[in-house]
């Protein structure tokens, strides 16, 4: 049994799965395999080009014969993105500033691009969002399995990365603890931004799934339990405190969805269970991690439980930013305006980005959408749950970070959720179940 479960893990080298690579929709939903494929060119050619180029083209075919297939009405969210991407034009049309041809391109093929994900799942019935998850499985596995390996016995080349990782990052505050920053579990990816978000998608996504289904009705379920347990491991040697505290409170959802849904008594055993196996990972960590590592690992999370509200305001305002009413145009404090031209950006805190590139006006229509999103996912949670769970994530990782900008925080998959929860009518639900 255990060969055949090996043997189907790698179905996916089967001849007749490697022709769907050439459907855009098929690339798509094996997002996750499309960006561990591109890491590997970066590791080995340096070449970024199929994910910067590759993945927005994807984005934009896929849109283009969603919409050419179904047809949909235009509700409140859909008019408040087409105003909030109008302002972006704006923003675009009122200001001027060094390589701006340059900056606008590769915003339309990144920030821009990505939004186009709430577009795609407007215009589709399909859990665009459930399906990736669960697609990205096996790279999850590989990649993971990798990252552990390296983070613990730190082969050559992982130590080459790491080193460019440190070096290539201009004036860079070489203290102990921004250097060991650096070795956090980072895998083949260019950083630990890209296993961090997505481990905590994943967990959450499965607990779901283990905490709501009962056992019977989910293949392989220790395999399950087993996946979520290298998850954690990985989650926490990411050293991602906005995803860990994510997971945290994704875990706070999941079990108040099955409370509320499912069986209680059964939740409350299975979150026992959990306990158990976050326990075991924490175990797991102390036996094979140096201690040096082990102090860093706990300072990032007492340094957030000590300082509490302090440490989110520091966060919050970690960059700063031009306040104004109209922003200085839209992508101008790019991660790459830094990296290409040696330009001011804002990399650690999306809700200052948003004012300093869209000003305050800005800010209120991308929240807008979003905030009504978590409102409508609440009022529907027993169909909502995991989409709620996204979209707060969101929330709370803008605050320090920039998940909507740079594709290693996943950014297409919060506006997926955005895009579930705006197509999402209780009437349509209500009838299918009449039919069924």
């Amino acid at each position: 049994m255990f060969l055949g479960d090996i043997k189907n893990f790698f179905s996916f080298l089967k001849p007749s799965n490697i022709k769907k690579w050439l459907k855009v929709e098929y690339v798509f939903l094996n997002y996750f395999w499309y960006y561990t494929i591109c890491a590997v060119l970066v590791l080995l050619f340096q070449w970024r080009f199929p994910f910067n180029l590759g993945f927005p083209l994807i984005l934009y075919t896929l849109l283009f014969n969603n919409v050419r297939r179904n047809k949909i009405s235009l509700n409140g969210f859909d008019l408040l993105i087409i105003i909030n991407i109008i302002w972006i034009c704006i923003t675009w049309l009122i200001n001027d500033y060094p390589n701006k041809p340059y900056l606008t391109i590769r915003t339309i093929m990144g920030e821009l691009a990505f939004m186009m994900a709430y577009w795609i799942a407007r215009y589709s019935e399909k859990d665009y969002l459930g399906i990736i998850i669960k697609y990205a499985r096996k790279p999850l596995v590989i990649t993971c399995i990798i990252g552990i390996y390296c983070f613990i016995f730190e082969p050559a080349w992982y130590l080459k990365i790491v080193d460019f990782a440190v070096t290539s990052q201009g004036n860079f505050n070489y203290t102990k603890e921004s250097v060991m920053d650096q070795f956090k579990l980072r895998s083949i990816f260019d950083g630990g931004y890209v296993l961090g978000y997505l481990c905590a998608f994943a967990i959450v996504y499965e607990l779901f799934l283990v905490f709501t289904k009962k056992k019977k009705q989910i293949s392989h379920f220790y395999y399950h339990l087993l996946f979520i347990f290298l998850l954690v491991i990985t989650s926490i040697l990411a050293m991602m405190r906005a995803p860990l505290a994510c997971t945290i409170m994704g875990l706070g959802i999941v079990y108040g969805y099955s409370v509320l849904y499912a069986d209680r008594i059964r939740a409350t055993i299975i979150l026992s269970g959990i306990i158990v196996l976050v326990s075991g990972a924490i175990f797991f960590i102390l036996q094979n991690v140096d201690v040096s590592t082990v102090e860093v690992l706990f300072s990032k999370v007492s340094q957030f439980g000590d300082q509490g509200n302090d440490f989110i305001k520091e966060r919050l305002f970690l960059q700063e930013s031009g306040s104004s009413l109209f922003g200085g145009g839209y992508g101008r404090f790019n991660a790459i305006a830094y990296y290409k031209f040696e330009m001011p950006t804002i990399p650690d805190g999306e809700y200052m980005k948003i004012i300093a590139e869209q000003g305050y006006i800005g800010l209120v229509l991308m929240l807008t959408p979003i905030v009504l999103g978590v409102i409508k996912a609440l009022f529907h949670f027993k169909h909502l749950g995991f989409e709620l769970f996204v979209l707060l994530m969101l929330l709370v990782c803008m605050i320090g970070a920039d998940p909507l900008s740079t594709s290693d925080k996943h950014c297409i998959l919060y506006w997926l959720a955005l895009g579930q929860v705006s197509r999402f009518n209780v009437r349509l639900k209500r009838s299918e179940k009449i039919k069924a």
